[in-house]
């Protein structure tokens, strides 16, 4: 199966989630990294792994919603290229855009969308006052889309869950759960049970 791992930072995708990345391609899976433009040797620590690398735009720790688009508009295109059966958008923006970009892309085709939030993100912890507001509003929009376009989402942790939960953000109707952190000493990232591929 074609896999498509969505994330905001290459280097922590490659130190936290490699042994991630390389589990689904030993387990016979192609599988693709969309990350925004990464260093050399971040990319060939990618590619190591028998992953392969593809890059979008992201503006990160800011608000933009051309930018947004922009990289909302991207992924689309990348994914109908890539055409996965599986997506996996972690991080903020990627579980928004990533999602919405995954639920956008070959509407009729049979796939499975999950999410992995780790943290708050900028709105959530940057802002006060009028502008805190606007991007509250933005965001609950389009976080709730992007979260309702999942089949799965999950947290690190219950705290997140809740803010997430009380945002009013997170779909009736589909499957939340908390994974915490991948264990080097167990061997296996709980991403995937979470993803049904073990």
């Amino acid at each position: 199966m074609k896999i498509a791992v969505i994330h905001d930072d290459a280097r922590a995708l490659l130190s936290v989630r490699g042994p991630l990345l390389a589990r689904l391609a030993e387990l016979g899976h192609q599988v693709h990294a969309l990350v925004p433009p990464a260093d050399e040797d971040v990319v060939a620590g990618i590619e190591a792994l028998g992953v392969e690398y593809a890059s979008y735009p992201l503006t990160r720790g800011r608000f933009s919603p051309l930018a947004d688009l922009g990289t909302l508009l991207h992924l689309k295109q990348v994914l109908f290229r890539i055409r996965p059966g599986l997506v996996l958008s972690i991080s903020h923006k990627p579980a928004i855009f990533g999602s919405l970009a995954a639920r956008m892309t070959w509407v009729d085709d049979r796939k499975r969308i999950h999410a992995l939030v780790t943290g708050l993100g900028y709105p959530f912890t940057k802002m006060s006052g009028w502008k805190r507001r606007v991007v509250h509003a933005y965001t609950k929009y389009f976080m709730g889309g992007g979260l309702g376009a999942c089949h799965g989402i999950a947290f690190r942790t219950e705290e997140d869950r809740e803010v997430f939960r009380a945002f009013g953000v997170l779909p009736d109707n589909v499957p939340v759960t908390v994974v915490g952190e991948p264990l080097p000493e167990e061997g296996v990232d709980p991403l995937l049970s979470f993803m049904e591929l073990v």
